[in-house]
């Protein structure tokens, strides 16, 4: 993994990515999926790392809680990280007491959290005699450590494609793939852990990854075509292509987005997905 220095700091790019989408999320100001997925935290970043920052920030997450035990547990830890941003400790602390057991790259901060390393250790040990627990997994709430994988659902973009030329396609490289029961005109599942970042399917807008509860709005409002259609807070754009899908490009969809970076994403997933009924507009920003 490459490193980079940012101001006294010079560690591994995913901690700061990971760090700086862990921030949004706990801040209420994104979920997970956009904070990594949408947001223009990583746009410059590949698909092995966004998997690779996906993956630290999931696992991150559920051990907040614990890590905050942990440095409660340490004083000489929680005086060494004063200054240091919270949401990176957590990122890396993470990785050093519960995930690879160490840490990429360097700076500071590494070094901060091995002059504490038995210290640390220490009260991880404390706190598992505390619990009972045998492993790091034991240290979590129930609802925490068997989690319910749901299936990747994904949505056809009929505007560019029918559903059966995607599931035949999809089913050349994920057999399990079904239509779903609900929706199987225009929805598709995957097992959880199936990779479409970099299929041509994906990036050509054909399809959408997108959650059933998400799809759910548009079925529900089901436009006719040449409906007028106003769609607030828009962006990222899945549910709002869903409509233009739905109307057959008919129409008019006024979709508004009061943060002007989302707006640009908003744009992109219009463009992607072929759409060209929808008028988007930043509330400060009118654009005609």
């Amino acid at each position: 993994v490459s490193t980079q220095s940012t101001g006294i700091l010079k560690m591994s790019e995913v901690y700061k990515i990971a760090a700086a989408a862990l921030e949004r999320i706990l801040q209420k100001k994104a979920s997970i999926k956009t904070a990594i997925f949408n947001d223009n935290i990583n746009n410059n970043n590949n698909s092995k790392t966004t998997k690779s920052v996906f993956a630290l920030v999931s696992e991150t997450l559920k051990f907040c809680s614990i890590i905050d035990q942990v440095i409660e547990l340490t004083p000489t830890a929680k005086k060494d990280f004063l200054n240091v941003s919270k949401y990176l400790i957590y990122i890396v602390l993470y990785d050093f007491l519960f995930g690879k057991k160490q840490i990429s790259g360097g700076g500071i901060l590494k070094k901060k959290i091995l002059n504490n390393k038995t210290q640390l250790l220490s009260s991880v040990v404390r706190l598992k005699i505390k619990a009972k627990a045998r492993t790091d997994l034991e240290l979590l709430p129930l609802h925490l450590r068997n989690t319910i994988k749901l299936p990747k659902y994904i949505r056809v973009n009929s505007i560019k494609i029918d559903i059966d030329t995607v599931f035949t396609s999809l089913q050349q490289s994920f057999p399990e793939a079904q239509y779903d029961e609900l929706f199987p005109n225009f929805l598709i599942t995957l097992p959880n852990d199936s990779d479409l970042h970099e299929n041509k399917l994906i990036l050509n807008g054909s399809i959408v990854i997108q959650d059933k509860a998400s799809c759910i709005p548009a079925v529900v409002l089901n436009p006719s075509q040449n409906s007028f259609v106003i769609d607030t807070c828009a962006a990222p754009g899945n549910k709002t292509s869903h409509l233009a899908a739905i109307m057959n490009n008919t129409g008019r969809i006024f979709a508004f987005e009061k943060d002007s970076k989302r707006v640009i994403i908003l744009r992109k997933t219009i463009q992607r997905t072929g759409v060209t009924n929808i008028l988007d507009n930043n509330l400060k920003y009118i654009i005609i």
